[in-house]
Formats: C-alpha cells, structure tokens, sequence
C-alpha cells in the first residue's frame, strides 16, 4: 500500500541516531522540561527566527495558551476558518471565548480575506491565519488588517513548519504563533507535542508559566496554569528532525511536482490549490478538489484496489461538527466555498519517503479512473 503518510519511515530513515538519542535522554536523568526541552526550544526559535519557542505538549495546547497568553477569553470574538483542524476552533472555545468562522478562497482553501475583513466586530480580538496543507495563507493582508484594526495576529503554523513568506519563516510574523509535533506532520516528534512562538518577551513568559500550573521561577503562581510540558524524548527526537526538515520539505515540493505535472491537465480536477505568490508552500497535503461529477467514494475505493491509500482533510467543516455547532458564530457571508470543498476535495499520498514510482502510480491510478 502506497501510504497517505508514513511516520513509520520516518523512523526507520534515523533509527539507529534515534534510539541513541532516546537511551542517553533517559541517562541524563532529566525527564521533565530541562535542557533537552530547553535545547530544542533554542533551536527552533532561531529556526524560525523568532525570540523564543516554548516546548508544550501538543498542537492544540499551543493555540490554547497562545490565546490565554493575550488575554483572550469570554465576551471576546476570534475569527477563523470552518475549513480547518477542529483543534483551531477548540482552542478558542477553551478560553471560554466565541470562534467567528468565515469562508475561504475557493483557488487556494486558505481564509477569502474579503469574508475575513467583513466579520470584524467591536467584540473581535484576534486573527488566527491556518497556512493550511502546507500552504502560506495571505499573511500580508491579515498583518495589514490586524494592524488597522488594533488586533492580535496567531499564525496556526500545525501544518507549515519550515513554510516561507517573503524570506521570511512563518511563525515569525505573527503576534505569537502555534506550531505541533504530531507523528506526520513535517517537523514530527513519535508522540504528542507543539510549541509556542513569539518574539514578546511577556508573552512568551506568560506562557511558560501557564504551561506548568502558573509557576514562576519560585513556583509561586499569580494565574490559574495546566500541565503542558514538552516530553525530554519528543524534544531531544525534535532537535535532531530539525536538521533533516528543510531536505524532506524540498522532497515534499519534488513530488508536488511530479503531480502537478501529471495531473493539471486533468478536466475532472476543478483545481489544485496553490501558494499565494509571496510564498514557499511545503506540501504537508497534496490535496486536489474533484469536480461535482466525480463520484469521490468511488474514486477512493478505486484507488485503494490500486494499493493507493487517499483521505479527507477535512470531510465534515468546523459549523458542520454537531459537537461545535451551538458555539460558533458566522461572519456576514455564507461559507459557501467551505462546504463545497468538504464535498469535493481530496489527499493524495504525500511524504518525503514516497519514491518517484510511488508517485507516478499515483498519478496514473488517478489519471486511469477520471479518464475512465
């Protein structure tokens, strides 16, 4: 089976450097926090280029405390997208605060900024930009409509480690921003894990207090904390992964392109969404969107008689969820554009371990079926 990801690789690619990290992690004596947190943290602030970088335990406790640490809570109102993880609106409804979903760009799934900028409120607080799939949203025109409008910017940067705006790394352009380490993502631990970015000093100490129970230096604490720590393992994993990110992402751009290459030519892919022309998209998803007629069950069946594994990111949007649907507020348009790409998008396989022959079977299943 060619698979839609394979942290399964990933470990196997380093495994021998890897098992040596974890049994002299476990030899320092050192489990909680310490220098292997703190080693990688340097790490990847000055990856990011960024100030610092605050180690916690996932992608989703990253947006929580990065909201928490800019005061955010009830009576306040964040905008973003339908079209995105659940963890982005989770966090703001964990702050107690009210998420406002608005719609997307149909060309690239990233936020429409003309539904953006219309669901502002005296209420409004914050901005989180998802770089979605992997590709940079319109950073530019978020910082421009944050500034005019006194807001806080939180870059959602779960799916674009190592991504680039204008020379610039994002995570480093916003307020404070919210990076995770899950196993597939393109900077991935072997676990939980995420971390926090921001070039505020008070923000980022406020942060390391609310990730270990409010704690100051003296363990006192002035504010209500949680236990979100980065695991030493995932951090010592992290700071070795760091060094193979930038060659795995540029695999990544290779096989996107072998697909666009492939497959633009296709009439039954309505689009291939693309980076805004200011970016450096780094493939996290290779995601096509199928045209009404395309049958997207049969087609997925059919890939995976094929030996080809594909997916939904995301089939059901954040309005949709039942779960979610008597905390959310709408922006003054309908997400349209939102819930016609749950309808019709689709992952291909896409990881830095898939060979060019992967790729091309790929390709030619997908090829074979919407010519059919």
């Amino acid at each position: 089976m060619i698979l839609l990801a394979d942290p399964l690789s990933a470990y196997k690619a380093h495994e021998d450097n890897i098992k040596s990290l974890i049994i002299e992690t476990l030899g320092s004596g050192e489990y909680i926090l310490g220098k292997q947190v703190e080693g990688f943290e340097h790490l990847f602030a000055k990856y990011i280029g960024a100030k610092s970088a605050i180690g916690v335990n996932s992608g989703t406790d990253a947006l929580e405390l990065a909201l928490r640490s800019l005061d955010i809570g009830p009576g306040d109102e964040v905008i973003t997208v339908s079209h995105t993880a659940l963890a982005t609106v989770s966090a703001i409804i964990s702050v107690g605060a009210t998420p406002v979903l608005v719609d997307i760009c149909p060309l690239t799934l990233n936020v429409d900024m003309g539904s953006l900028s219309g669901a502002i409120s005296s209420n409004t607080k914050a901005i989180i930009l998802v770089h979605l799939y992997g590709n940079p949203g319109p950073v530019q025109e978020v910082l421009n409509l944050c500034k005019d409008n006194n807001l806080k910017f939180i870059e959602d940067c779960a799916q674009i480690a190592g991504g680039s705006y204008e020379g610039h790394k994002l995570g480093s352009f916003g307020d404070i921003s919210a990076f995770s380490f899950y196993p597939t993502k393109n900077l991935g631990g072997f676990g939980d894990g995420g971390a926090i970015v921001t070039s505020d000093s008070n923000l980022s100490q406020k942060v390391k207090r609310f990730r270990q129970y409010g704690w100051d230096s003296k363990r006192l604490s002035d504010a209500v904390g949680r236990n979100s720590r980065l695991d030493v393992i995932q951090a010592s994993i992290l700071s070795y992964r760091l060094n193979q990110l930038d060659s795995e992402n540029d695999r990544r751009r290779e096989i996107a392109e072998i697909y666009h290459k492939k497959l633009s030519h296709l009439k039954s892919l309505l689009n291939i969404p693309v980076a805004n022309g200011a970016g450096h998209a780094v493939y996290h998803l290779y995601v096509v969107v199928l045209e009404e007629s395309v049958n997207r069950k049969k087609l997925m069946d059919y890939l995976k008689s094929r030996g080809i594994q594909s997916g939904i990111h995301y089939p059901v949007a954040v309005h949709q969820q039942q779960g979610y649907k008597e905390y959310v507020q709408f922006g003054l348009d309908e997400l349209k554009n939102t819930e016609n790409a749950a309808e019709r998008i689709l992952s291909l396989p896409m990881h830095p371990w898939l060979s060019n022959t992967d790729v091309h079977a790929v390709s030619t299943a997908l090829q074979d079926y919407l010519e059919q």
